[in-house]
């Protein structure tokens, strides 16, 4: 039998090179991004998405892609559920400019709350508990990452969602702030 972190590793591979084979195809960025998220949700996955530099495509979409709320909707998505782990995930996305993304696609994006979510969410997981916060903490700060995660939470007042994630992600920002003073 195959073992699952082989097979997502061969996944991951074969969707970071559709990216970079066709980077201006929304479709084809649509498409492989969410493939990588689907990999992100389980530790192997996730492992496989950072090893084959998953999160340089994601970014790289963002970029070419920003007018596109789908693409911008799912790569939020990909990058929230790879904050969510390891330490080496966290770095890996900020060194990809993964903030700079994420806040620049709630920022063009305000009417969307699932990119307000995912996003809101994606940025609370990067500065929650471990070494990579205060990289993290400084990248979301230089970005105006605080600006975009109330704006979300004006704009979205219903969505509990965007209310939950957006507060986790101002208060871990705070309780960052003396971190990231030193």
């Amino acid at each position: 039998m195959v073992a699952r972190a082989e097979v997502a590793t061969v996944e991951a591979t074969a969707a970071v090179a559709a990216m970079s084979a066709k980077p201006g195809s929304v479709g084809v960025q649509r498409t492989r991004c969410s493939a990588l998220m689907k990999l992100a949700t389980d530790a192997a996955g996730a492992q496989a998405v950072v090893h084959t530099r998953g999160m340089t495509a994601v970014v790289a979409a963002m970029r070419l892609h920003a007018a596109d709320v789908e693409v911008q909707r799912g790569r939020c998505g990909a990058l929230r559920h790879l904050a969510g782990g390891d330490t080496a995930h966290k770095h890996a996305i900020v060194d990809a400019g993964g903030v700079a993304a994420v806040v620049a696609a709630m920022g063009r994006h305000t009417a969307d709350a699932d990119v307000q979510y995912s996003g809101c969410g994606a940025l609370q997981h990067l500065i929650n508990g471990d070494v990579a916060r205060k990289q993290a903490t400084q990248a979301i700060l230089n970005a105006g990452g605080v600006a975009v995660v109330v704006a979300a939470m004006r704009r979205h007042t219903a969505d509990a969602g965007v209310q939950r994630l957006g507060c986790a992600a101002l208060r871990n920002l705070d309780a960052t702030k003396s971190v990231v003073d030193d």
